[in-house]
C-alpha cells in the first residue's frame, strides 16, 4: 500500500511546473518522431496509388500503436484519445505511450525506422540523439541478432551492466492487493475512467494488473538483503520498466536523467508498481543517478525537486 508520506510526495513531483513542462517537451518530441514515421510508411507505399486520405490512416494506426487498449494496463485509454494525451494527458498516460510506442510494441516499428534511418544515411527526425542511436545500432550489429526484432528491447537494455537476478517470483492469489482508486497518483484522468468503465464497473479498486499484484519480493535475493539492511521499501524488485525507459528515452535529444527518475517515480510508485527505492536504485545501478543507499528515498526526491525550483 502506498503510504500517506508517499502520496503527498507524489503530488509535489506531479504538481511541479518544470515536471509538467518537461513532460510538454517530451511529447512534443514523440509526436514529431510519429510524423516522421508516418510520413516514412506512407512514401514507401506512395508508388500503390496512396493519396492523403491514406496518409491521414497511415498515422492514426501509428497512433493507434500508443495503447493496447487493456483494462489490466495502467495509464491505458481508447486509441482514438491517444492524440489528447500527447498533448495534455498526465503523466500516467503519456508514459505508458510512450512505452507501447517505443519498446512495448513487439515489432519495434518506429525504433527500425530510426536505425533503417541512419544506416542509410537518411534524413532523422531533429529529436533524435544521433550520438546514441549510433550506440544501440553498433551494440545491436555486434550481437548479429537484428533480423529478430523482437530482441531489440533485450538487446539495448542488457547492454548495461546490472541485471536483475532471481529477485521476485509470481504472486499467486492477487485478492487484496488490489489497488484502491484514491491511491493513484495521478487522479484518473476522464480518458481512463471512461475507458476502464467500458469493461468494468469503476469502483473502489482499479482494474490494473500492479506489480504489487503481479510479483513478490524473492527475501532471499541479494536486493532483498540490501533493501532490508538498508530499511528499503520493496514492492517488486529493481523497476525493469524505470531502465527500459531511460534506455530509449536517451534516443531522445532532450533527455534529461533527473527529471526522468522524478517522472518514472511518479508513473511507477503512483501505481504502485514499484517503490521509490526500486526506482532510484536501477537509475543508479545502470544510468549513473547519484544515489547512496544510506539516505532516506523521500529526501532524495524532495532534493531533486528542490534543484527544480
Amino acid at each position: 500500500m502506498i503510504n500517506n508520506k508517499t502520496i503527498l510526495l507524489l503530488e509535489r513531483i506531479n504538481n511541479h511546473l518544470e515536471i509538467q513542462n518537461y513532460m510538454d517537451l517530451i511529447s512534443s518530441d514523440v509526436q514529431s518522431l510519429i510524423v516522421f514515421y508516418s510520413n516514412y510508411i506512407y512514401q514507401k507505399r506512395s508508388h500503390k496509388g496512396q493519396t492523403p486520405i491514406h496518409y491521414m490512416i497511415t498515422l492514426k494506426k501509428s497512433l493507434d500503436m500508443g495503447t493496447t487498449e487493456s483494462i489490466e494496463n495502467s495509464g491505458s485509454v481508447f486509441s482514438h484519445d491517444i492524440k489528447h494525451v500527447l498533448t495534455d494527458g498526465n503523466v500516467r498516460e503519456r508514459c505508458t505511450v510512450f512505452q507501447n510506442l517505443l519498446f512495448k510494441d513487439r515489432e519495434y516499428r518506429i525504433i527500425w525506422y530510426l536505425l533503417n534511418m541512419y544506416n542509410r544515411s537518411e534524413t532523422i527526425p531533429a529529436c533524435i540523439d544521433r550520438n546514441t542511436l549510433l550506440e544501440y545500432n553498433t551494440h545491436i550489429e555486434e550481437e548479429h541478432r537484428c533480423v529478430y526484432k523482437k530482441n531489440i528491447k533485450n538487446i539495448i537494455c542488457d547492454s548495461y551492466k546490472y541485471r536483475k537476478r532471481k529477485t521476485r517470483y509470481t504472486r499467486a492469489d492477487t485478492t487484496g492487493f488490489e489497488l484502491h482508486v484514491h491511491n493513484t497518483v495521478p487522479q484518473l484522468s476522464t480518458r481512463e475512467k471512461k475507458f476502464i468503465n467500458s469493461q468494468f464497473p469503476l469502483a473502489s479498486l482499479l482494474p490494473w494488473k500492479t506489480g504489487h499484484m503481479a510479483w513478490i519480493v524473492n527475501e532471499n535475493s541479494n536486493f532483498a538483503v540490501d533493501a532490508r539492511l538498508f530499511n528499503k521499501a520493496t514492492v517488486a524488485g529493481p523497476s525493469g520498466h524505470t531502465h527500459a525507459m531511460l534506455c530509449f528515452m536517451k534516443l531522445l535529444i532532450n533527455f534529461d536523467l533527473k527529471k526522468w527518475v522524478l517522472i518514472c517515480i511518479l508513473w511507477l510508485v503512483g501505481s504502485e508498481h514499484h517503490s521509490i527505492h526500486e526506482v532510484l536504485l536501477i537509475a543508479h545501478k545502470n544510468h549513473g543517478f547519484e544515489y547512496d543507499m544510506t539516505n532516506d528515498c523521500h529526501e532524495v526526491v524532495d532534493c531533486l525537486l528542490d534543484e527544480l525550483s
